[in-house]
């Protein structure tokens, strides 16, 4: 005769909802974070972009742990520590973002630098036999681009990305060291040094210290 006792539920059976789900949130949030001003520059529209696909991702895991908690006894612990881990990871991420996309971003304009460097040293060797002045424009026959602001010290900058309308950025050659002066808060919002600030026909709002001469530079 065949038994009509309920069967009770296997606590090693494999559960819908996976513990990895959180960690590969977690893991896809920082790849994001890392690349999003590195390759996606630093007026923010891609970063942005990608925040909110990466937030509605887990906010969707969230409920859907959730659901699966109130239909399965089975995976409900599963669910539940899911749901509570991707949340953390949510919850965290206004102060955790910033710190991986700048990580990201130093990373990326220092292998710029370091790729370059010696590109641009050439660059700067040939412009300098000549006295110049004012600004001009060029491109290696190497695909570097450049733009030169004459003047004492001669100063290069070598753009490596442009934003909406004239916003742009650099690696700017600055053998004075002086744009040192520009670093810490927002630039634009200092009335000290406005010369400083309006190399290259742009305002600077950004400006972070490279070593060697070199500055990373956000020009509008």
């Amino acid at each position: 005769m065949t038994s009509t006792e309920p069967v009770e539920p296997d606590a090693n059976r494999p559960v819908p909802v996976s513990f990895s789900a959180a960690a590969l949130h977690a893991a896809a949030g920082a790849a994001l974070a890392f690349l999003a001003r590195a390759y996606g520059g630093p007026f923010g529209i891609f970063e942005i972009l990608a925040f909110l696909a990466w937030a509605a991702i887990g906010l969707t895991t969230v409920v859907v742990c959730l659901v699966s908690a109130l239909r399965d006894a089975a995976s409900r612990r599963a669910a539940l520590v899911t749901a509570a881990l991707v949340s953390v990871v949510l919850a965290g991420s206004p102060f955790l973002w910033p710190i991986v996309r700048d990580l990201g971003w130093r990373s990326q304009v220092r292998a710029t630098l370091a790729w370059n460097r010696d590109r641009y040293e050439a660059i700067a060797a040939g412009v300098g036999k000549e006295e110049r002045k004012g600004k001009e424009s060029g491109i290696t026959s190497d695909g570097v681009r450049y733009v030169i602001d004459a003047g004492s010290p001669l100063r290069i900058a070598f753009p490596i990305g442009e934003g909406i309308l004239d916003d742009w950025t650099a690696i700017v050659r600055d053998p004075s060291g002086e744009l040192a002066r520009l670093q810490g808060a927002d630039a634009s919002l200092s009335k000290r040094d406005v010369p400083l600030r309006m190399l290259f026909g742009g305002d600077i709002v950004r400006v972070r210290d490279l070593d060697g001469g070199y500055f990373y530079c956000v020009f509008t």
